[in-house]
């Protein structure tokens, strides 16, 4: 079995700090942070509200290569925010995984390209419209000022109205290119350009443009990195941790990394696959009295499985299952989502394939009487 997510990731500053693959990483941030002018430094005040921040260490990887592989983000303390002072509106909506899964179907049966970009420092290319301060980063301290503060001029990662911000600038100009919303979801595009359909879909700052015309596409990739600083990631092959396998005539998704981590993460990396999902049995099992497990960690395992689903639909009924009992776990509901897991390691190249001779219909199901 492949190994993933070998390289550790530091908890703390000090800890990143004895590595100089972090530090060259958080200087990259501090970097990119200048460029886009993101804060002027001010002389603090007693009537100025300072919020903190923190550091986030990510290893990035891109189906089973490491992408980039040191990845730093400097995150604000949002959540020491106050509504009306700091910040006013914060939803931003993020594109439905059924509407990916819908573009990729119509992608298979229509022959359509599907092409990728990665929007960089995204948040940082939006407007900040509220009056936010934030302690200087140590170590990244001003030698020049004593006693001053970062008077933020664009909504820094971790900010609650960061999203909002930067999902209002991306859209307004995703209509000047004469592109439409969806009535179905805010965050699918729609453009006819004589007949030939092209359509964007924004997820935060991952974008897939799909259409019958490489050149059509080509021409939109053109106009958003005018606008935009991004990474042309070409043909979509890994989007949200769904892996995007293009097949002759067909093209079919799967979560194969997505289990690997999975696996990795509770120390089942190395278990042994079992043919079946749930024990029969669990209904009868589950009324005994047995010992109350660990509720955090057996609700992390199944929101996992919950987001495996996107691409395992036969896992839906013993997931749901499962989540019944996520209240008052105990260690019988512990060891069936565990016998799960044994059954996702054993069938881990299972997924969802779209063929090209598949008509296009809508189709619904209802169970009413």
């Amino acid at each position: 079995m492949m190994k993933v997510a070998t390289i550790q990731e530091p908890e703390t500053f000090c800890k990143a700090m004895k590595d100089p693959w972090w530090i060259e990483a958080m200087n990259e941030e501090m970097q990119a942070l200048s460029k886009h002018e993101t804060w002027d430094l001010v002389p603090s005040s007693p009537h100025k509200k300072v919020i903190g921040y923190r550091w986030i260490y990510k290893v990035k990887y891109n189906v089973d290569v490491p992408i980039k592989p040191y990845k730093v983000w400097h995150i604000a303390k949002g959540y020491t925010q106050t509504h009306g002072v700091d910040y006013e509106e914060t939803f931003a909506p993020v594109a439905k995984i059924t509407t990916m899964r819908t573009i990729i179907a119509v992608a298979a049966a229509k022959g359509w390209h599907l092409h990728q970009m990665d929007i960089k420092n995204a948040f940082l290319q939006g407007e900040l419209e509220e009056e936010v301060y934030k302690v200087q980063p140590p170590g990244f301290e001003s030698r020049t000022y004593l006693k001053v503060v970062c008077w933020l001029k664009k909504p820094l990662y971790g900010l609650k109205q960061a999203p909002r911000d930067w999902h209002s600038k991306i859209t307004q100009y995703i209509h000047q290119i004469v592109f439409r919303m969806s009535k179905f979801d805010n965050c699918l595009y729609v453009r006819n350009d004589s007949g030939r359909l092209i359509v964007i879909i924004l997820y935060v700052d991952d974008l897939v443009i799909g259409g019958e015309s490489l050149l059509d596409i080509n021409k939109i990739v053109s106009l958003l990195s005018r606008k935009f600083e991004m990474t042309d990631m070409k043909e979509l092959h890994y989007f949200l941790g769904i892996e995007v396998i293009p097949i002759p005539t067909s093209i079919m998704i799967s979560q194969r990394h997505y289990i690997l981590n999975l696996l990795y993460k509770f120390g089942m990396a190395e278990c042994k696959s079992v043919a079946t999902p749930l024990d029969r049995n669990l209904q009868k099992d589950v009324d005994s009295d047995t010992d109350e497990c660990k509720p955090m960690q057996y609700r992390q395992l199944i929101g996992s499985l919950f987001y495996l689903t996107i691409t395992r639909r036969n896992l839906s009924y013993p997931v749901g299952l499962l989540s019944q009992s996520i209240k008052n776990p105990r260690d019988i509901h512990f060891d069936c989502a565990k016998q799960l897991l044994r059954y996702v390691s054993g069938t881990m190249d299972y997924g969802i394939l779209y063929k090209s001779t598949t008509p296009i219909r809508l189709e619904g199901y209802t169970d009413a009487d």
